[in-house]
């Protein structure tokens, strides 16, 4: 329980605009999911704090799909689907790697304990929101 709470000081340690400039911001977001994923109740303890929150330029929200749901548009260049997953796989630790193809997107899933994480990348540069990049955070057994 201890660690539980740690995580979630830390995940709203990580919302603060302080800690949105720095560069760890997005490894102390996914550290904190993972330990929520792992309650009893998975997320129980983050959502009793703040059910909204940012890792970057990440907006995460728990959504009706019972994890948390990270998104931005107007990707940059360097913003991928790829590029997230090896920054998400970096604060994660032996986390598994697969691919995957639902309803006709691309998707990139990582596993680390109970968190799993779906990334995908939607849109073009040329539409007006740019490109999209989604990360699903779950809790699975």
């Amino acid at each position: 329980m201890k660690s539980i709470i740690l995580a979630a000081a830390a995940l709203a340690h990580a919302a603060s605009p302080a800690m949105a400039q720095s560069g760890d911001d997005l490894c102390t977001g996914v550290r904190a999911l993972a330990a929520g994923a792992a309650e009893a109740t998975p997320f129980q303890a983050m959502r009793a704090q703040q059910t909204q929150f940012r890792m970057g330029r990440l907006a995460c929200f728990f959504s009706g799909g019972g994890g948390y749901s990270c998104s931005h548009n107007l990707a940059r260049p360097n913003e991928t689907r790829e590029s997230y997953a090896t920054r998400v796989a970096t604060c994660l630790p032996g986390a598994t790697r697969t691919t995957e193809r639902r309803d006709g997107r691309d998707l990139i899933i990582l596993r680390s304990g109970r968190l799993e994480a779906r990334i995908t990348e939607d849109g073009t540069d040329q539409g007006h929101v740019g490109r999209s990049i989604r990360i699903f955070f779950a809790s699975v057994s």
